[in-house]
């Protein structure tokens, strides 16, 4: 297939193009999102600036490819063959990287931690049994669905862990590094989350009610539709975060930074807001 025709039947609503060989095809700034690219031949292709979210690459022969500046937010790479790509300031947030050697990849992207290229599926069992016996480190863990509550991780590493739908309602988290993890709809009700780094965290309609958030770093979370009633929110920063429709009824805004944060459906007079920085 021709890059002619694959752009052409994808503006026409295709969106099926597994085991295309595309071989040193140049696709920079194409939008292929949502496409099956499933054991795809892209070796050497140029997809600089190419949008790739949520697309299915997985088992696609990627090798050698120039991919500096693609949009891979929430992709299946999983198996695909990275040799030589290229992958300078890629968005890979969210992406499945599991099964793939990354030793040979050119990357340098904030939004690529290390812990999104270590994917590692553990029972709850196993990471409180390790977090035990010492064991700190369980970035990129994978514990949908898992029940913790009340357990003690204070200190642990769960940057870009994927904890969806979680009960972690009374653990203890506090000055844990959970930087760029999906939290979304978890429920960390009375949680000690003081000192966290919370950097770009996703939390969507996650329950954060009762919850200890203070010295909390949230810049750039995710926020949206999470219910925060009577979280304490004391010193806390959230520059840039998305808070559209959270509940914040009681919820301790003291000293809290809220620059660029976007507060569309917030009820900030059911709140308890003392100077908070970014609203004068």
């Amino acid at each position: 297939m021709t890059k002619e025709e694959l752009l052409e039947r994808y503006a026409a609503g295709e969106r099926n193009f597994a085991g295309v060989d595309l071989q040193e095809a140049d696709l920079r700034y194409a939008d292929l999102s949502d496409a099956n690219l499933s054991g795809a031949n892209l070796q050497g292709a140029y997809l600089g600036w190419v949008k790739l979210s949520d697309a299915n690459l997985s088992g696609a022969n990627l090798s050698s490819a120039e991919m500096g500046y693609a949009n891979l937010s929430g992709a299946n790479l999983s198996n695909a063959n990275l040799t030589g790509t290229t992958l300078w300031y890629a968005n890979l947030w969210h992406a499945d990287l599991s099964g793939i050697n990354l030793s040979e990849v050119t990357v340098d992207s904030e939004d690529l931690p290390d812990v999104n290229l270590r994917r590692v599926k553990m029972t709850v069992e196993e990471l409180v049994g390790r977090y035990a016996a010492g064991e700190r480190d369980f970035a990129g863990a994978e514990l949908r669905f898992a029940s913790l509550g009340h357990a003690d991780l204070s200190g642990a590493d769960l940057s870009g862990a994927d904890l969806r739908n979680t009960n972690l309602s009374y653990a203890n988290l506090s000055g844990a590094n959970l930087r760029f993890a999906n939290l979304l709809g978890t429920d960390l009700s009375d949680a000690n989350l003081s000192d966290a780094n919370l950097y770009r965290v996703d939390l969507g309609n996650a329950d954060l009610s009762n919850a200890d958030l203070s010295n909390a770093d949230l810049n750039g979370a995710n926020l949206s539709y999470a219910n925060l009633s009577n979280a304490t929110l004391v010193d806390s920063r959230l520059s840039s975060a998305n808070l559209f429709y959270a509940d914040v009824t009681g919820a301790a805004l003291i000293r809290t930074r809220l620059n660029g944060a976007r507060l569309i459906g917030v009820n900030l007079s059911l709140a308890r807001v003392n100077t908070a920085r970014g609203l004068r």
